[in-house]
């Protein structure tokens, strides 16, 4: 009788398991507006073992800091280039579909935590050429400015989403926060990888990924643009901030890989198909496998962000 009982249960579980993995896999398929996405496999496996297991499924999106961009320069306050005002940024267009895919995913599969990443090292490894710009400023000073600038716009990005969306649990966090706690985890230094990376940036891409990102960023100076109060830099400094944004995505990449297991990211760059080869370029090449990308916000290869 016991053992009747107990694989009688034990198909009751595997039977609430393909129920759940079904109806998740429709759902991502539904929100997912790449109907031919390449990452379709990656996204199957990953809601397969979540509903097997119980493990949390990691919805994560990036986001960047708002900007003022008249402070890139500056030698006495560089940090004040990240604003501290939150509304504006580029998720904002897209919460009310970020929230409303969530709750819909919650609802299927509640063990699910959305994580807003604020890639907000941007100033630091690319604009700034890893401190090249700032001679009389001490990097540990620098840093420890950013850290705390940093920490201030995470703290206000995440009590503005929570004022609109304040039944919703979410986590917000800063990528600078999350390379420290990998580091004191494991003892891998992000920016000792960026460098060598870097460095042999243009092995890892084609000529013409690198092509079409100057394209987009010589034309992104000026009134109502990204940059609207600075003037734009000579070619050479502007090759050399792409290519520390493709080493800088794609070291995120493999990290997101590596250390937010059974995670779906939620693509709202632009280029979108650009953006998501940066991330997964390492995955590929050194991981031998992609990380799990879906379309909810549509296929932007238009756009710059």
């Amino acid at each position: 009788m016991h053992i009747y009982k107990g694989i009688q249960f034990q198909q009751y579980i595997y039977l609430g398991h393909k129920i759940n993995m079904k109806n998740l896999q429709k759902l991502i398929k539904e929100i997912d507006k790449n109907k031919s996405n390449s990452d379709d496999t990656e996204v199957q496996m990953v809601t397969r073992k979540v509903t097997r297991t119980g493990e949390r499924l990691n919805l994560f999106c990036f986001t960047c800091s708002t900007i003022d961009p008249k402070f890139l320069y500056s030698q006495e306050c560089p940090e004040q280039y990240v604003s501290l005002d939150p509304k504006g940024n580029n998720l904002d267009v897209d919460l009310p579909v970020l929230m409303d895919l969530y709750k819909k995913i919650l609802d299927v599969y509640p063990n699910t935590l959305l994580t807003v990443m604020i890639g907000n090292t941007d100033p630091y490894y690319i604009y700034s050429q890893q401190k090249k710009i700032y001679p009389r400023i001490d990097k540990e000073d620098l840093m420890n400015r950013y850290k705390n600038r940093w920490e201030e716009y995470r703290t206000n990005l995440k009590d503005y989403i929570a004022k609109q969306y304040h039944d919703i649990p979410f986590e917000v966090k800063s990528w600078y926060a999350f390379e420290t706690e990998i580091e004191n985890a494991v003892g891998w230094n992000f920016e000792s990888s960026f460098t060598i990376i870097y460095k042999n940036i243009q092995s890892y891409f084609p000529t013409i990924a690198f092509e079409k990102e100057f394209e987009k960023l010589k034309n992104a100076f000026g009134a109502g643009k990204y940059f609207v109060n600075i003037p734009k830099p000579d070619d050479k400094i502007l090759h050399d901030w792409i290519k520390r944004k493709f080493a800088e995505y794609a070291l995120q990449g493999m990290w997101i890989k590596l250390f937010y297991p059974n995670t779906i990211l939620l693509q709202n760059e632009k280029p979108s198909s650009l953006r998501s080869m940066m991330y997964q370029v390492l995955n590929e090449k050194i991981l031998k496998s992609s990380l799990p990308i879906i379309y909810p916000f549509g296929v932007d290869n238009e756009g710059f962000q």
